[in-house]
């Protein structure tokens, strides 16, 4: 038993299956990342004409209430608890916290790690600016990302 265990662990240990570990767990990391970058842009795509039809819609619309418009009824909206209905309101001021609730609370990427959903963040912003929405603030941003539970000391360091 003693000299299969040895023959184990020397395996294990040979510099090539070293390497081979080492490239598979940097192959994890990217594959998820692409995951995600791959998520948030399509996310963009199809908010993006979601959007414009409901913007053409509502012309004289807020911000905020075309982005509600675009997945919530007024009436089961008002039937909601308040913390709920807050949350919704929240996020829902820019399109980008109306992406982030819809991916990381009811999408794909629900039940990811908070660093991961917050790196999520900064791949959903990048998508939305190259389809033409503006910029949220960082103000904004803090705001949603404290209504959605993602906020804490040094959040910023991986949103960047």
């Amino acid at each position: 038993m003693k000299e299969l265990i040895k023959k184990i662990f020397a395996y294990l240990m040979t510099p090539i299956t070293i390497l081979y570990f080492l490239f598979f767990a940097r192959s994890n990391n990217r594959l998820i990342q692409e995951i995600m970058f791959r998520e948030a842009k399509r996310v963009a795509r199809i908010n993006k004409k979601l959007y414009s039809k409901t913007k053409a819609k509502m012309k004289d619309a807020t911000e905020q209430e075309i982005i509600l418009n675009m997945a919530f009824d007024k009436n089961k909206l008002s039937k909601l608890s308040e913390e709920s209905r807050k949350r919704i309101e929240t996020c829902c001021k820019t399109i980008n916290g109306y992406c982030y609730m819809m991916v990381l609370d009811v999408g794909r990427l629900k039940g990811f790690m908070i660093f991961r959903q917050l790196q999520f963040t900064k791949y959903m912003d990048w998508a939305l600016e190259m389809k033409g929405f503006p910029k949220q603030t960082l103000k904004q941003k803090k705001e949603i990302l404290e209504a959605m539970g993602l906020a804490f000391e040094g959040w910023e360091k991986w949103t960047k």
